[in-house]
């Protein structure tokens, strides 16, 4: 997400020339260390959130910056390896280079909660456990470097609009030529949204893992209607983001995980069974949408109205599965 050094826009903090997207990525890691400090001080022994803080940082910047080079069109130079145009070292040199490219905001979450799986070993505290508290934490962090998104050139933002908007309108950023959604802010207040309602579900002290599981849905789901808004071509296989498919992937495993508890009770079998069979037809019809949002000329007004009801009908019948799963239980 970083721009090339010499074009990445900066900002003076405290005397110091900084890049504005990395101090929007300070404030965001300072947030979710702060609260994740309030929340395992609650909770786990000493020492806890510092270790899992060190961790998720760590991990966090190595998984971020590999998932990028894996995934990013820039950085896919598998082929000039392969014929020797540029050598393994030269590659490792980019790859171990952060301003030669960006970061992935999903190799950084996925970076995380392998840092807070790994704390809970060392530590022997239960690892389901922590993950509950992380994921509200992290909503901090993804709110901070979105909205830092704004302040880098054509990074965030939608596909042209077909119309020119007139009026003031928060979430437009007008461009010389065309009109764009503001993505970048609609996605920072969602996860600011998403960090209020993942600490209240995690008040309501429900079994270990399930503020997590809870989480991957929500935010999952949230995340593909983002990725599907986004054209800043990050991180794309032609008109689909790796990203994009991670999002639903996060949603998909809440799924599974809800309809396999419910099978594990003995009850519901269409149900559970409707469950999982959904996750192929919820891809296909997304990928269909992607694919008429981006090469065709439908109205687009539309076809997000289907596809937002399609992602709230996917949403519902796992929380359905889930309540039908703990009904079982406390009978």
């Amino acid at each position: 997400m970083l721009q090339h050094l010499e074009d990445a826009p900066s900002t003076v903090f405290l005397g110091v020339q900084v890049y504005t997207w990395g101090l929007y990525c300070f404030f965001g890691a300072a947030l979710c260390l702060l609260f994740l400090h309030f929340r395992c001080r609650e909770r786990f022994r000493a020492g806890t959130a510092a270790l899992c803080g060190f961790l998720g940082l760590v991990c966090g910047f190595v998984f971020s910056r590999l998932l990028y080079c894996l995934t990013d069109v820039q950085m896919r130079v598998f082929e000039d390896l392969a014929d020797g145009s540029l050598s393994f070292g030269e590659y490792l040199g980019m790859v171990l280079n952060p301003f030669s490219g960006g970061f992935s905001m999903f190799g950084a979450l996925l970076g995380a909660c392998l840092g807070a799986l790994l704390c809970a070993r060392l530590m022997k505290e239960d690892p389901r456990a922590l993950l509950d508290v992380l994921a509200g934490c992290l909503m901090l962090l993804v709110a901070a470097e979105r909205l830092g998104e704004g302040a880098l050139d054509s990074f965030g933002i939608s596909r042209p609009l077909r119309e020119r908007v007139t009026n003031f309108s928060l979430f437009i950023v007008h461009g010389e030529y065309d009109d764009y959604i503001a993505t970048y802010l609609l996605e920072s207040l969602t996860a600011v949204a998403l960090f209020v309602l993942f600490e209240w579900h995690l008040s309501k002290k429900r079994g270990a893992g399930e503020t997590f599981v809870f989480a991957l849905l929500l935010f999952g789901l949230t995340q593909v209607l983002m990725e599907s808004l986004r054209y800043d071509r990050h991180m794309s296989f032609s008109f689909v983001g790796a990203q994009h498919i991670l999002a639903f992937a996060c949603a998909a495993s809440a799924m599974i995980v809800y309809a396999l508890r419910l099978r594990r009770k003995g009850t519901g079998r269409g149900l559970w069974i409707f469950a999982l069979a959904l996750i192929p037809l919820m891809v296909g019809a997304l990928v269909g949408l992607e694919f008429m949002i981006d090469r065709t000329d439908f109205s687009r007004l539309l076809l997000y109205a289907v596809y937002i009801a399609l992602l709230c009908f996917f949403g519902g019948v796992a929380l359905h599965v889930r309540a039908r799963a703990e009904a079982k239980t406390r009978t």
